[in-house]
Parts: structure tokens; C-alpha cells; sequence
């Protein structure tokens, strides 16, 4: 039985105890007001009639301690509530402090590919628009860069990691959209960590590990697809994909990525998939609509997909 179970158990069994209190009260008094009657006298019509007035304190003071015993139980529920939602408050900010560390990589990856190709301003530029998004917040703004350049700038740089992992990258792009349809530090978090995960899976093949991203960049949207050869994920263990903290690549792994993916792309209206079955292997699916992610931007409101 829970706490507010217990207490409201309580309240009932007061409120009963009263009413009960007051049913042998009043029958007490019809009694003492009967013999009164039978004895007669000046010292018995006193007694008789301060006998309602006797009964109304001790049901008036019943009634007194147990609004006091309801109040109070209401207070400490009160401030239990508030305690709780602190609690929470502090939690979703932790969460969101261990999810932008998290992602640190990523954007030092595109802030180093751009200064290695000789955008010092577009770095710096970026660098500021990673610093606003952390103060602010997921689909804060609808007013972020949204520059598709952004998402070459990364792929390069995981080039050269999956080529260190043995894992064969191969990237296709699609499409001449001028702009993304969600701020492009989004995107290169979505994208980065989507990859770095297949990276990690295909590192684990019996074979050589495959990993091949395809993009298409429209007017019309974004949509992302990332597969890799690594070991088939489980069924059980698909259905909790995307849970903080759940991870079957042990070590250092924290198991945040795929859940940092799936909020992003919640934030900004986006939808994503996960497929995982023998001899395919297992592709992630990312696809946002340009007009469904940009009001979701500029509202800043979470659009379910």
C-alpha cells in the first residue's frame, strides 16, 4: 500500500470514528436526560441542559484534531510533491549535462575539419551556435544555421576513425538542398552519433565491418539512413534501444547516443527506425519533413513522431 493510500485509509477511518463518537454521545445524553427526568428536580434541569452543550465541545474538539490530522497529511503530501519535482528537475539536468558532454567529440570533429579546410570563421561561428544550444536548449530557436556543409565537414574526420577501427565507411549523399531542415549542430549530433555507433557494432563483425551512410538532402527534407554488419541486435534488447544507459558494447560505452538521437529527432519533429534481422544486418532510418521540423523549431515544442 502506498503512502497516500495509507493516509487516506486514515482520514476514512477518523471520519468514522467520529461519527461513531458522535452516534454514543448523543445516546449517552438521551440516556442521562431520561433518568434526569425521572429524578426531577432544580439540580437536574441544570444538568440536563448543559448535557447538548457538553456533547457539542467533545464532538466540536473530535472534529478539531481531525481536520488537524487531514491538514497535516495534506502538507507533508505537499511537500513531498515538491521534493519530487526538485528531485526530477535536478535529474533532467544532469541527464542533459551528460548528453551535451557526451557529444563534446563530435563537435570538436567538425570544428577541426573546418579549420583543416581553411574556414577558421565558419568554426568559430559554429563553436558559438554549440555554446547557444547548450544554454538554451533543443528547438529553442527556429533561427539556428542550417548549413548542409556542416555534415561533410564530419564525414571526413569519420573516414579516418573507421579506418582505424578496421571498419570499411562508405558514404553516399543525395540532393543540392542549400539548407538543412534543423540546425545543423542537431544534425551533426544525430549523424555523428549515429555513425560512431555503427562504427562501434561493425568493429564487432566475424568479417570485415561494413558501415555505409546514405543522405538525401531535399527541399523537401532530410532523410538519413545508417547501416552496419556488426552482430544483429536481439529483439528484446531492440524494443530498449533507446534508453539511457543501455548499451551491449561495454567498457567506456555509456549508452547515450541512440538515446540523444531519438530526443533530437523527437525535439525537431523527425521520425527514426530500426531494423535488425539475419543476413541483413542493422540500419537505423532518420527521416525529418522540411515543414513539420521547422515549426517544431520555431515553437520549440516536442512534435511526436
Amino acid at each position: 500500500m502506498s503512502r497516500s493510500e495509507r493516509d487516506g485509509l486514515l482520514v476514512w477511518i477518523t471520519v468514522f470514528m467520529l461519527a461513531l463518537v458522535a452516534v454514543l454521545a448523543v445516546g449517552l445524553a438521551a440516556s442521562l436526560s431520561g433518568q434526569l427526568d425521572r429524578r426531577g428536580g432544580a439540580v437536574d434541569e441544570w444538568a440536563r441542559s448543559l448535557l447538548p452543550l457538553a456533547v457539542a465541545i467533545l464532538i466540536a474538539g473530535l472534529a478539531l484534531w481531525a481536520s488537524r490530522l487531514m491538514v497535516d497529511s495534506a502538507r507533508q503530501d505537499t511537500q513531498r510533491e515538491l521534493e519530487l519535482a526538485q528531485l526530477r528537475a535536478e535529474l533532467a539536468l544532469a541527464q542533459r549535462e551528460r548528453e551535451q558532454r557526451h557529444d563534446v567529440l563530435n563537435h570538436l570533429t567538425v570544428i577541426s575539419a573546418l579549420i583543416q579546410m581553411g574556414s577558421p570563421q565558419q568554426a568559430l561561428a559554429y563553436l558559438q551556435r554549440v555554446l547557444v544550444d547548450q544554454e538554451a536548449g533543443a528547438a529553442a530557436s527556429g533561427d539556428d544555421e542550417q548549413d548542409p556543409g556542416i555534415l561533410l565537414g564530419l564525414l571526413g574526420p569519420k573516414l579516418v576513425e573507421a579506418g582505424r577501427a578496421g571498419v570499411s565507411l562508405t558514404v553516399c549523399v543525395e540532393g543540392n538542398a542549400e539548407r538543412l531542415c534543423i540546425p545543423d549542430v542537431v544534425a551533426a549530433r544525430i549523424l555523428g552519433n549515429l555513425i560512431n555507433n555503427a562504427i562501434d557494432a561493425a568493429a564487432l563483425a566475424p568479417e570485415q565491418g561494413e558501415v555505409r551512410v546514405n543522405m538525401a538532402l531535399t527541399r523537401h527534407g532530410w532523410a538519413l539512413r545508417v547501416w552496419n554488419n556488426g552482430p544483429i541486435i536481439p529483439a528484446d534488447q531492440l524494443k530498449r534501444i533507446f534508453t539511457p544507459g543501455e548499451t551491449s558494447k561495454g567498457g567506456e560505452h555509456q549508452g547515450l547516443g541512440l538515446h540523444i538521437v531519438q530526443q533530437l529527432v523527437r525535439e525537431y519533429g523527425g521520425r527514426i527506425g530500426v531494423q535488425s534481422h539475419e543476413p541483413t544486418g542493422t540500419e537505423f532510418v532518420v527521416t525529418f519533413d522540411r515543414v513539420r521540423s521547422e515549426t517544431a523549431a520555431a515553437r520549440g515544442v516536442k512534435l511526436l513522431g
